[in-house]
């Protein structure tokens, strides 16, 4: 009868080892299918996020030809007889404004998908948010310091959609 028991007693204790090894390998497979879940949901995280950011570059470069176009609008070319020059720079006027609200309501959109300007002028140049286009000589600002803003940049939630295009100080003899 002991033997009867110790047998019974050794076949248990193997068929719980055998059950907590298949267990422990159970744990794993599952511990792995979550870390690859979790790893395929960051992957289409960060992939739906450069989609996105792919789909408003375009708009983002929309807005900084808008704003060139605005800009252009303010001086309106000459024209010639005073009758027709004034019809002329009341429609030249009519067509900025337009112009102007089609650049607010642009504007407006994009920044409620999140995008925002890259705030340029004035600061110093930053590599990573800015291309430098053009350098200009002066001795009143710190060299490498943004002068003016040649194209605006944009912002996607904090990741640079579109660099911005600037000119940057010099001190006067540096190359």
């Amino acid at each position: 009868l002991q033997s009867d028991v110790r047998k019974s007693t050794r076949r248990s204790h193997d068929t719980f080892l055998r059950l907590g090894e298949t267990l422990a390998g159970f744990e794993e497979r599952l511990t792995s299918l979550a870390q690859r879940q979790a790893e395929e949901r960051q992957q289409d995280h960060r992939r739906a996020q450069t989609e996105r950011r792919a789909f408003l570059a375009p708009f983002a470069e929309m807005l900084e030809r808008l704003n060139r176009l605005e800009d252009r609008l303010k001086h309106p070319p000459d024209s010639g007889l005073l009758f027709a020059r004034r019809k002329w720079a009341a429609a030249w006027s009519s067509l900025g404004q337009g112009i102007g609200l089609l650049r607010e309501h642009f504007e407006q959109l994009l920044r409620a998908e999140g995008v925002t300007p890259i705030s340029t002028v004035g600061k110093p140049f930053d590599p990573t948010t800015m291309t430098a286009v053009a350098v200009e000589a002066r001795d009143a600002l710190s060299p490498n310091t943004v002068v003016k803003e040649l194209a605006a940049g944009y912002y996607h939630k904090g990741d640079v959609l579109k660099f911005a295009e600037v000119k940057i100080a010099t001190r006067k003899g540096d190359p």
